[in-house]
């Protein structure tokens, strides 16, 4: 097993690394609230991300390009901000079959049994992502994670 606070590969000082407990923290106890959203929530959360996205479009594109020294306009809209919102879009549609319990067959000896597999969420995560595609490489498991009703 990986000891990651004895790590050479990243050096944080103190003050971020009690920041980012400090958030986790919060998200615990945020989950602790709600955990497990109803259909309708989760959707609601996946919409709001949908419609900033698409209505700080032109500003998240702006400021890419300023991050990467001349980006293409064209390209930012095209890789991180329409990806995910077609990605929200495929979620929303399929979110609902997603939530359901599905039956599983059972052992000849558990035969009068019935058995299914209930998906719930399983609490709170980080997402790390690379610096070439910022938006859609960290957006894109924050969707799922929503789907999930997981805290992001």
């Amino acid at each position: 097993m990986i000891d990651w606070s004895k790590s050479h590969l990243v050096e944080c000082n103190a003050p971020e690394l009690s920041e980012l407990s400090t958030w986790f923290s919060e998200l615990k106890q945020a989950y602790q609230q709600e955990t497990n959203p109803s259909l309708a929530i989760r959707k609601q959360r996946l919409q709001a991300l949908k419609t900033q996205l698409t209505r700080y479009q032109d500003v998240l594109a702006e400021a890419m390009s300023d991050d990467f020294g001349g980006r293409s306009h064209t390209e930012s809209i095209m890789a991180d901000v329409l990806a995910p919102v077609l990605d929200i879009k495929h979620v929303l549609s399929h979110l609902k079959g997603w939530m359901k319990s599905q039956r599983r067959p059972t052992e000849w000896l558990f035969k009068g049994n019935k058995l299914e597999v209930r998906y719930q969420p399983k609490g709170v995560v980080g997402i790390i992502c690379p610096w070439n595609f910022p938006l859609y490489l960290s957006l894109g498991p924050m969707i799922t994670a929503l789907a999930a009703a997981i805290d992001v």
